[in-house]
């Protein structure tokens, strides 16, 4: 199943704190073996397609910035992302359609995944990207975290939800791109504090995760904001405002839909970020179905050389890929 956690330097201030929460989910007593079939039978999909949307938007206290931390911190004031993610593991492929937003700057691109070679094409640049193995996160965020740190994490969001805390809600009709679906609706109902436990055992995991903390590092360089980057924060401080999880199950018992929602503030007195607020919603089609996957001829007169890409790629690209 084509993985969630793609594109996670979207979201890379509130996204390392709520990676876990893409697979946790869970329901009532009388619906709980319900989900647990579900989530595994989707897990295993080895097809399918995935309309992924991200929205984060962080509150920073921006009185003592020097104005080049302000110009960094301004990008990261509110991202957007949607994506149509259409996958086909037997093939080892992936095409993923994206829109990004990132502190008012909008563009679109194109990420092309076949077997071992992987490209990105921007509308506005003539020519395809390769994604190099040396790169420090490839589109795809294969290299922004470990799978290890992922089954970790997963693991920490598994256990907030059990048979006593989660419901069954009404049925509704969930709209796909195959049109609308009928499909069970579970929620998720832990407490705050029990949520505010589950990120501070999930930084303390990341912290040991080398390439994400070399991602991050980067990142905290460009905008200022040291505190977020090498995630030192100050969990007596930590406040959980909001926290609500939406799952979806078709009459198939697959996943047509997921929402996550998350309010935090209180990251420390010398971290420069106050609030943070993160939406994901994921919807799933065509799960084991045949899907339609085109890729472009691509000669080599095609690709952005090194020398070509540092010359005209402009810089807010770059900081994707780099």
């Amino acid at each position: 199943m084509f993985s969630r956690n793609n594109f996670i330097k979207i979201g890379v201030i509130a996204g390392t704190v709520t990676l876990a929460l893409l697979t946790l989910t869970g329901c009532s007593a009388s619906g709980y073996d319900l989900y647990q079939k579900a989530e595994l039978k989707t897990s295993e999909a080895k097809t399918g397609v995935y309309d992924i949307e991200v929205r984060l938007e962080n509150q920073f206290d921006t009185s003592k910035m020097t104005e080049e931390q302000l110009k960094g911190v301004n990008y990261m004031k509110q991202i957007a992302f949607k994506g149509k993610n259409t996958v086909d593991q037997t093939k080892n492929a992936v095409i993923s359609e994206a829109w990004m937003s990132i502190g008012g700057i909008g563009f679109d691109f194109t990420y092309y995944g076949n077997g071992d070679e992987s490209y990105i094409k921007y509308p506005v640049l003539k020519k395809y990207i390769k994604i190099n193995p040396n790169m420090t996160a490839s589109a795809d965020g294969k290299n922004v975290i470990s799978e290890a740190t992922q089954k970790q994490l997963s693991q920490i969001w598994k256990q907030l939800a059990n048979k006593t805390n989660v419901k069954v809600a009404e049925e509704i009709l969930v709209s796909t791109s195959e049109g609308d679906v009928k499909a069970k609706h579970l929620t998720v109902n832990a407490s705050n504090e029990e949520v505010r436990q589950a990120i501070i055992d999930s930084f303390n995991v990341i912290k040991n995760d080398q390439s994400l903390q070399a991602s991050l590092q980067g990142l905290a360089s460009k905008s200022g904001e040291e505190t977020v980057g090498t995630l030192n924060m100050d969990v007596d401080a930590l406040t959980i405002e909001s926290f609500e999880i939406s799952d979806y199950v078709d009459a198939d018992g697959y996943l047509v839909k997921d929402e996550v929602n998350i309010v935090m503030s209180g990251f420390g007195k010398n971290s420069q970020l106050k609030k943070t607020n993160f939406h994901l919603g994921t919807v799933y089609s065509q799960l084991d179905q045949k899907v339609e996957l085109q890729f472009p001829q691509i000669s080599p007169d095609q690709i952005f050389s090194d020398e070509e890409l540092n010359k005209e790629m402009p810089a807010v690209f770059k900081d994707l890929i780099q």
